[in-house]
């Protein structure tokens, strides 16, 4: 095969990969469209799997829009209320009508209290998602699974 045949079946190639992931939501997320920031009111309150922890959730932009948003997680106690600091967070975007989730990668940002920053939660397409959460401690995981309505 001569070199502009072998450039040619290439150029097809990638366009075909990135069509492919484009449409499976494979693309990279946008930038959030302004600065992060959390209302005073909560989205939801959530108790853990296990019932032992407390969940507060926020989201920027609240309520969450198709793209990218940050949430904001406050883990208690359920029986003492005490902030729950040095869990290990993990998250998943997930959307369960469609079976899938997304292929951004979201990061856990420990702060102080008892809370944990969620960014780069990439909702790409309108539905219901779920943030398929891991609360990971020395006694055991727990999880929880807060739940968005994105229009």
């Amino acid at each position: 095969m001569s070199s502009s045949g072998r450039d040619l079946s290439l150029a097809c190639g990638v366009l075909f990969v990135g069509m492919s992931l484009a449409a499976c939501g494979g693309e990279p997320p946008p930038s959030p469209a302004g600065p992060i920031s959390f209302g005073a009111e909560p989205l939801a309150v959530l108790s853990s799997t296990t019932g032992a922890k407390q969940v507060t959730v926020w989201t920027s932009p609240q309520p969450p829009v198709k793209g990218v948003n940050a949430v904001q997680l406050l883990v208690t106690d359920a029986t003492t209320g005490a902030a729950l600091d040095g869990l290990s967070v993990q998250a998943v975007p997930w959307m369960p009508s469609h079976a899938h989730g997304t292929s951004a990668k979201t990061q856990v940002l420990p702060q102080a209290g008892g809370l944990y920053q969620v960014d780069n939660v990439y909702l790409y397409m309108d539905g219901t998602w779920e943030l398929r959460t891991t609360l990971g401690a020395a006694g055991g995981d727990d999880t929880v699974v807060p739940v968005f309505d994105v229009p």
